[in-house]
């Protein structure tokens, strides 16, 4: 019954819209728009126990204080500012969205000290007030765990503490991170979620680890970049196009469209670059739209046992990945410009905020 009404209600805005059929068709929207919304519902309304950061660390702190001895207050003092800011660090991984927002905040903060004399300088540095607004969610903790493992360096498994720095550094790093540590790295944090006993909905996890870390569209990406260079096209063109696809949220039918790419000509490509914009829009307006139809429904009334386990086949683990492999399909220098095209992203990103 609800799946059924979801799909009438994108059927009905579908034929409403002024677009032209997407090559993948409309059931992968579908699924997606149906997961989403599920999704949304358990980790808002059934998983919400949450934290701020700020109370993560005190406890954190506070386990701490029976490990070691500090003598000197100012140096307690550092160790604790030093933890607040390892801990948002690791929080950003999970929330990536946050972490430019944060960092205009920190930029604010200098420019307001600045202003002031000594003694209010004195007053606004190492506000733990800053933190209180970012959560760590109940199904957020076991991967924030291994998060700081990597951080910590507690991971002996293909430099992933390094992999880590590459990827969060503001600098432009990540075209030095090779694929075997990258996927040493997806590895981890993969069988961090395997080895989940008691989550019923690992499916979402899946999910959000691949729209994260994009190991399988890196691989058919990374393959496509290496069919179009042996037809003699330039590597950095042809990435720079294909990563148009990082920010459609189907983790499976992005794939399909990397695949497609060296087979189409100039005119079909442009008409490929059409269809991943309006389909990456047309999502994001059914997005909003379910949005505020989850207002307006208690879905705790309506779901019933057999939409919760169809829910968990959508982007369950096997669904979604592909079967391309280094040496065979692409090679380290395909990997390498898309790595290079993250880098540019990265910093296009950070200079916004200045």
């Amino acid at each position: 019954m609800f799946y059924d009404e979801v799909e009438k209600i994108i059927d009905y805005v579908f034929d409403q819209a002024t677009i032209l059929p997407f090559t993948i068709g409309m059931n992968p929207v579908k699924e997606f728009v149906k997961f989403h919304i599920i999704a949304e519902y358990l980790q808002e309304e059934v998983f919400d126990q949450s934290q701020s950061i700020k109370t993560y660390v005190e406890n954190e702190i506070e386990k701490d204080k029976t490990s070691y001895k500090v003598k000197s207050a100012d140096v307690e003092e550092k160790l604790r500012w030093q933890k607040y800011e390892r801990t948002i660090d690791i929080y950003h991984t999970l929330n990536e969205k946050k972490q430019l927002e944060y960092v205009k905040k920190l930029e604010e903060e200098k420019k307001y000290r600045e202003n002031k004399d000594d003694d209010e300088k004195l007053k606004t540095v190492g506000n733990p007030a800053r933190y209180n607004g970012y959560k760590l969610y109940e199904y957020q903790l076991n991967e924030f765990k291994i998060l700081k493992a990597i951080k910590n360096g507690d991971y002996d498994t293909a430099k992933a503490n390094l992999t880590y720095k590459r990827l969060m550094s503001k600098r432009k790093i990540r075209y030095k991170i090779s694929f075997k540590n990258y996927s040493d790295y997806v590895d981890i944090l993969r069988t961090e979620i395997d080895e989940r006993s008691n989550d019923p909905y690992k499916n979402i996890a899946y999910y959000k680890l691949e729209k994260r870390m994009n190991h399988e569209l890196n691989k058919s990406v990374a393959a496509a970049i290496n069919q179009c260079a042996r037809n003699g096209e330039r590597q950095e063109v042809v990435a720079n196009d294909l990563f148009r696809l990082y920010v459609l949220p189907l983790i499976k039918d992005r794939q399909t469209y990397a695949e497609m790419y060296p087979k189409l000509d100039v005119q079909e490509r442009i008409q490929w670059r059409k269809d991943i914009f309006s389909l990456e829009y047309f999502i994001k307006y059914l997005v909003s739209l379910f949005k505020e139809f989850r207002k307006d429904t208690n879905l705790k009334e309506i779901l019933t046992d057999d939409d919760m386990e169809k829910f968990k086949l959508i982007f369950a683990k096997g669904t979604f990945e592909n079967s391309y492999i280094q040496r065979r399909d692409f090679s380290a220098d395909d990997f390498r410009a898309i790595m290079s095209v993250s880098d540019e992203m990265n910093e296009k990103a950070w200079n916004n905020i200045k």
